[in-house]
């Protein structure tokens, strides 16, 4: 990973995306407009280069290109199912049945481009955290859950075999390529069962290794102020 001059600590990486996800998942256009600009910025700032850490990462656009089939469900959604006014109020009544409303376009495109910022947040989040300082960090917030009987270490450990299955997963597709013929439905279930097969034999032929969680400082706490700055923005947004 580069070394840009602005790097704040693996914690506040992590704090940061969260408050970032919740007013991004939650929010309207002037949050999702000031969330756009910053991830630019920050995308700028760092100008990440790939990594042995970050070669398994998925791409913004191979991860955008994956979700094609849910932003088409969403659009179908919105467009579709909200109630309005009719986009095109010249058009027929019997025509106006078939046609989006505004509400719904409108309300259709804001959750798309929502989504596309969560992506790119998480694209950004990956690309620039190691995954060993990602885990680290979120061992960090979820210790002081050791007091009311939770285990951080194996919560810890948890997201870091599903950052390894989404990588194996990659690797997944690429082993067992898609068959072309027979029917749709049954193509589909040899390829599940291809893909589910390989995976057994990855599993079987893998040998055990041992996963180390470092135990990070706290953060300084003036980078407490990033999330805090970022939060206070989206919430001010939020009020416009």
């Amino acid at each position: 990973m580069s070394n840009p001059a602005f790097s704040p600590h693996p914690v506040i990486r992590v704090v940061s995306f969260l408050v970032l996800g919740g007013f991004v998942a939650l929010g309207g256009i002037a949050q999702l407009l000031i969330a756009g600009v910053l991830l630019a910025l920050v995308y700028a700032l760092y100008s990440v280069t790939a990594s042995h850490e970050t070669a398994r990462t998925i791409s913004v656009t191979a991860m955008l290109a994956r979700m094609r089939w849910l932003f088409l469900s969403l659009l179908i959604l919105y467009f579709w199912f909200t109630p309005g006014q009719p986009l095109f109020p010249a058009a027929s009544a019997n025509l106006q049945t078939y046609l989006p409303t505004v509400q719904g376009v409108q309300a259709g495109l804001v959750r798309a481009a929502a989504l596309v910022l969560l992506a790119l947040a998480v694209a950004l989040l990956l690309r620039s955290t190691p995954r060993a300082q990602l885990v680290a960090a979120l061992y960090w917030l979820v210790k002081p859950l050791n007091v009311l009987g939770a285990a951080a270490d194996k919560i810890a450990l948890r997201v870091a075999l599903t950052l390894e299955v989404v990588a194996e997963a990659q690797l997944l597709l690429r082993c067992a390529p898609a068959p072309s013929d027979g029917r749709p439905l049954e193509r589909i279930g040899r390829y599940a069962a291809a893909l589910l097969q390989e995976a057994i034999d990855r599993a079987e032929h893998s040998p055990a290794h041992v996963v180390e969680i470092d135990d990070y400082s706290a953060p300084p706490w003036r980078q407490w102020l990033y999330p805090l700055a970022l939060g206070g923005m989206l919430w001010v947004a939020s009020t416009l």
